[in-house]
């Protein structure tokens, strides 16, 4: 009888530590999922304060983000993300633009870091995470055409 009672309690202890563990993933794949979209947020913010649009890559990638972005939150519902912290000068407003690439700079590695993000993330449903990945990697490629663009313009006005 003690046995079967032990064998009992055993068993309802491992599935109390499996349901921990799943509620742990499932949290920390949230959480992944709450970064990305906190980066795609950045990323489109440091996107849309460069004052070039670059031959229409800035848009390209702006759109390209909007479509990841979309793609994460249509895979379900993820935890608020935290407030940014503010980036703007001490009365809340937005920096000025640069005249160099560094906003389309910094949302290169914004984006890098939204896609380690959705890649280390567990999604519902596996067509969510491909399609915010594909759309992640346009809005790299715009961005890098961009910042060429912009190169090669500031090169032939010397």
């Amino acid at each position: 009888m003690r046995t079967h009672h032990t064998l009992r309690h055993r068993g309802a202890m491992a599935m109390a530590v499996a349901g921990i563990v799943a509620c742990a993933a499932t949290t920390a794949s949230a959480d992944e999922r709450t970064h990305a979209l906190g980066a795609l947020k950045q990323a489109r913010q440091e996107l849309s304060l460069s004052k070039n649009d670059a031959g229409g890559h800035r848009e390209r990638a702006m759109k390209r983000i909007d479509d990841a972005a979309a793609a994460i939150e249509e895979d379900g519902p993820a935890p608020a993300p935290a407030p940014a912290a503010d980036q703007g000068t001490p009365d809340g407003a937005a920096p000025p633009a640069e005249a160099t690439p560094g906003h389309m700079r910094r949302a290169v590695a914004l984006l890098q870091e939204a896609k380690k993000a959705v890649n280390g993330a567990t999604f519902a449903d596996a067509k969510h995470q491909q399609t915010a990945l594909e759309a992640i990697q346009r809005a790299l490629l715009q961005t890098r055409r961009g910042i060429a663009a912009r190169q090669e313009d500031e090169a032939t006005d010397e």
